[in-house]
């Protein structure tokens, strides 16, 4: 072998454990509503017109996987506001200076208020609680909020603003709009450069806060409050009303969160290279094979709220359009629906779908593509 030819073995090496090293440096948490590991779902409905919505569903285009969470707000204008936050405290304690990406994205359907002013409509924000930061060997425990607006200060930024498109923000870019909340100084907005360097540059931590209001006061430790108890949270939720800013300028907080109808996924956070990303998918719904003559056991009456049933047997009643009727022999049938189901009598099929056991006979909802043929006499 001669020394060009290692050589180029020797890089094409290097590259594969580059290559690898880097796939390690990255990992992707799936967060499902009955998979929540340590993030957080908390609504008020304060003086909502409904309760705010926080849900996890299907869909299409979604930037990560094959959902999103759904966030919306009702009507509400007086204190308390309503106010929904999904957050995690996985990354307390991680210094300011440390995170190197932090990055998620927002999907909005309608906002209740646009093109007003003072201000307008935001899609989901960010919030971030963090400490003082420390010095000479001192912490400065006392926390603060800062929230990242992505339409800009006042929902105003017209070069940002759009509807029913998946947007990505970068949180770190220079161009970014975050706000430090009652912070008592004029200058009370910036990027992220500004954020982190604004009280002790290099020690400030993020931290976590206590389950509560934007209202509530301090605690005994120095510590802020939201409804998830989280550091790191996605929110829709004015913090009041009505409130003066540092600035001198009073504005009529809760139209930024008032009606807001929008999606939120794949939020990633770097801290020294490694990103975390975590991407909100739907729930998980297990299927249980069943007979006919089980469908009426007590237990199933709690089953079929988290599970999906898959049911087989001969087909003896047919409208050869929207149901098929199946025996297997447990001596009690089961009526599958399903749109556009041609099957003719005689045929065994298998069908999965959700389970009404308060039917007679108990009905399975089904689709075509869930609904498998075994045998066709006519074949």
């Amino acid at each position: 072998m001669n020394a060009c030819t290692y050589a180029a073995r020797l890089l094409v090496f290097a590259l594969i454990i580059c290559a690898v090293a880097s796939a390690g440096l990255a990992q992707t948490v799936v967060v499902r509503p009955n998979e929540m590991g340590n993030w957080v779902l908390a609504a008020r409905q304060g003086t909502g017109a409904a309760a705010p919505v926080g849900e996890f569903l299907t869909l299409d285009g979604s930037p990560a996987g094959e959902g999103a969470c759904h966030i919306e707000t009702f009507y509400s204008d007086t204190d308390p506001l309503s106010k929904i936050y999904l957050g995690t405290n996985d990354h307390s304690g991680v210094l300011l200076s440390s995170i190197t990406s932090l990055k998620y994205s927002t999907y909005v359907i309608y906002r209740g208020y646009g093109g007003e002013g003072s201000p307008d409509g935001q899609p989901p924000m960010i919030e971030l609680i963090t400490d003082s930061g420390s010095a000479a060997g001192v912490d400065y425990p006392q926390q603060r909020r800062f929230v990242y607006k992505p339409w800009g200060q006042y929902g105003e930024n017209a070069a940002k603003i759009a509807l029913n498109t998946w947007q990505e923000w970068d949180l770190m870019a220079s161009d970014g709009c975050w706000n430090v909340v009652n912070d008592g100084r004029a200058a009370y907005s910036g990027n992220w450069d500004w954020l982190k360097n604004l009280y002790r540059p290099g020690t400030m931590k993020i931290a976590t806060p206590v389950v509560g209001d934007y209202v509530d006061s301090y605690d005994a430790e120095w510590r802020l409050a939201n409804q998830s108890g989280t550091g790191l949270s996605i929110k829709i939720g004015s913090g009041k009303a009505f409130e003066r800013q540092d600035d001198g300028h009073h504005n009529y907080w809760w139209k930024e969160s008032a009606s807001i109808d929008g999606y939120v996924d794949k939020l990633t956070i770097g801290i020294s290279g490694v990103e975390t990303t975590y991407d909100l998918e739907p729930p998980v719904i297990r299927t249980v094979v069943i007979r006919g003559a089980n469908t009426q056991q007590a237990i199933i009456n709690d089953a079929k709220q988290n599970f999906k049933f898959t049911v087989f047997g001969e087909v003896i009643d047919t409208d050869y359009y929207s149901f098929v009727t199946l025996d297997d022999g447990s001596n009690r049938t089961v009526k599958v629906l399903a749109a556009n189901l041609v099957v003719a009598p005689g045929t065994y099929v298998r069908a999965t779908g959700v389970l009404d056991n308060q039917t007679d006979p108990p009905s399975l909802t089904s689709t075509v593509e869930q609904i498998e043929i075994l045998a066709d006499p006519q074949l």
